[in-house]
């Protein structure tokens, strides 16, 4: 069953199921770093009005970037845009989350499925 959710709910869910799993906490932090940009960037809509064509803009936003840590909590902004490790670690987590979403049952579709990262 597909469940109204906004993208914030859905990296808590992903966060909460993440820490059930066992997984770290730099992990469950590592993830909320990356996917806080994707919510800046969309704003906080319902999960099932995200397209793999806005996921695209978000990746195509961030290889443009000429800044790096613009939305880092702990860094402050300095010029130069984001390396292939960066932007492919953020499309690494939008790809989880999106994968998380549709396995939990809570989309229908993935729209991140057919999103390309940069390889490291």
């Amino acid at each position: 069953m597909v469940k109204q959710m906004k993208l914030t709910d859905a990296i808590d869910a992903l966060c909460l199921a993440t820490i059930a799993d066992g997984r770290s906490p730099r992990t469950v932090e590592d993830y909320r770093q990356k996917l806080r940009p994707l919510v800046a960037f969309l704003g906080d809509r319902e999960i099932d009005q995200v397209s793999t064509n806005d996921l695209r803009r978000f990746v195509a936003d961030l290889r443009g970037r000429e800044s790096r840590w613009l939305d880092h909590p702990n860094r402050p902004e300095t010029a130069g845009g984001l390396s292939p490790a960066s932007i492919a670690g953020n499309v690494r987590a939008v790809k989880r989350l999106f994968n998380f979403l549709q396995d939990d049952g809570l989309l229908a579709t993935n729209p991140a499925a057919r999103l390309k990262g940069s390889k490291p």
